[in-house]
């Protein structure tokens, strides 16, 4: 089944934030405001986006989940429109709480009907695979278009072509999933006990605030530390972007011709030999900006070959409820970046950042021994399977 309307949907939830940032630094002169004030509208946001998705997920779960994402993602346009013509900062930051809110019901809702219109754990690989190279692309070409939207209409432009982008997306995936209900079951693989779904949460959340980390400290690291242009940061950070887009396809494309237990040992030792690497760089007061950018070059792939197969992985431990499973994916993610983000500026941040990537691949080899079904080989792939 063709679910481009639904991958569109997810990645509008997801660079709505991206194109609203260039318009940050302008927000204390138009509401003559504070600028922590102005910051809020993005942590609200991100508290807004986190508070949903449980309540979408168990939502859909009990309730036809097509209905659910068409309401889920109405609220998220009226909320954008109200974000356009707020007329002072806090009704902004209310505004965008809401926004976030509503545009979590596309992720949680979206990647559980991928799941349960996928004919088999092969495909599903592939569209997380294709859906997160397409949401890794969200930061760089987001800040891009928001600024040009920003120098020719103002700051209320990129919600209004949310809302209107949203509208359209939603029509067609009205459209294209029309009877759809959460009836629709997906093949099972063998590791599905659900003691295993917490450790693989775990797993998937504490490599993803890797992610958070790197965004936070590298700029202070190379710009502060090292006299990086702030023009040519952008190149440093696009360059991981890349290798995770790598690591995704690598995944795509393989998982057709190799079993997937292969797939994933191959992404776990890559994070593990840029986690090591980057720790002894640190330990030996060694760390430089072409060694740093190497180690988590090498993570970004690791992850990118990893993150669709553990996230098939979790959605798999608890068939019966992937709506809630789901939402507890991003939850678990957001949750744990944020709490990470707070304790940064009170630990070695290069450190605590390269010890996160092997206490997740401990978690990660501990849970395979002690679950009941020990198996790597949680499915072989079948031959000529295409999306």
């Amino acid at each position: 089944m063709n679910s481009l309307s639904l991958f569109f949907l997810i990645f509008l939830t997801e660079i709505a934030t991206d194109l609203y940032i260039p318009s940050l630094p302008l927000l204390p002169d138009i509401f003559s405001t504070t600028i922590a004030l102005a910051q809020a509208t993005m942590s609200f946001h991100l508290i807004g986006f986190a508070i949903g998705q449980p309540i979408w997920g168990i939502l859909s779960d009990r309730f036809d989940r097509r209905k659910t994402l068409l309401f889920g993602f109405t609220f998220f346009i009226i909320s954008s429109l109200a974000c356009a013509f707020s007329h002072t900062i806090h009704s902004l930051i209310f505004f965008r709480f809401l926004q976030g809110i509503g545009g979590s019901s596309g992720p949680v809702i979206g990647l559980a009907l991928l799941k349960e219109s996928s004919e088999s754990s092969v495909i599903m690989i592939k569209r997380v695979s294709f859906l997160t190279t397409l949401l890794s692309i969200s930061p760089i070409i987001g800040p891009i278009l928001g600024g040009a939207f920003l120098s020719f209409y103002g700051w209320q432009i990129n919600f209004h072509s949310i809302a209107l982008a949203g509208a359209l997306a939603m029509i067609f995936f009205s459209l294209q999933f029309q009877g759809m209900t959460k009836s629709l079951s997906s093949p099972c693989s063998p590791v599905s006990s659900k003691l295993f779904l917490l450790p693989l949460l775990a797993v998937n959340a504490l490599l993803v605030s890797c992610v958070w980390i790197f965004i936070t400290e590298a700029p202070f690291f190379l710009i502060q530390k090292f006299k990086i242009s702030p023009v040519y940061y952008g190149f440093y950070q696009s360059a991981t972007v890349i290798f995770y887009i790598l690591g995704s396809v690598i995944t795509n494309r393989g998982i057709q011709h190799w079993a997937a237990a292969k797939i994933l040992k191959i992404g776990l030792i890559l994070i593990t030999t840029a986690s090591i690497s980057l720790l002894t760089f640190t330990l030996s007061e060694s760390l430089t900006p072409l060694n740093f950018l190497s180690s988590f070059c090498i993570f970004e792939l690791g992850l990118g070959i990893t993150r669709p197969l553990l996230i098939d992985k979790i959605l798999n431990a608890r068939t019966n409820m992937i709506g809630a499973v789901s939402a507890s994916i991003g939850f678990c993610e957001i949750s744990l970046s944020s709490l990470f983000l707070l304790v940064l500026p009170y630990i070695s941040s290069f450190l605590f950042l390269a010890c996160i990537p092997l206490i997740a691949i401990s978690i990660y080899i501990f849970s395979l021994y002690t679950n009941e079904s020990k198996s790597w080989e949680f499915f072989s792939p079948p031959k000529g399977v295409d999306e």
